[in-house]
């Protein structure tokens, strides 16, 4: 699953196709102490498009190391533990 949408209109597309909090298919590596190492499951290259919540990422007790969409923020980005309930983007 990887997202890569290049600009805001197209994430807002995509978002609206879902009725919930979407998981966006990036995580940061666990051996990272780097808050912005956020890289995508699929190939592990980093992401170029960024789209954080203020004050995110966070790493809140360094167990925040995945990445989702809140549809209530203007679908902006939080990292979250990767334990959290929610929604999938896949690519087709």
């Amino acid at each position: 699953m990887r997202v890569q949408p290049k600009i805001q209109i197209q994430m807002d597309t995509i978002l609206k196709m879902t009725d919930g909090d979407v998981w966006l298919g990036m995580h940061r590596p666990q051996t990272s102490h780097i808050i912005y190492d956020i890289r995508y499951y699929s190939d592990g290259s980093r992401i170029t498009y960024q789209n954080w919540e203020v004050n995110d990422p966070n790493n809140v007790a360094q167990k925040e190391n995945c990445v989702m969409a809140y549809r209530d923020d203007n679908n902006k980005w939080v990292d979250i533990s990767c334990t959290k309930r929610a929604g999938l983007i896949c690519e087709l």
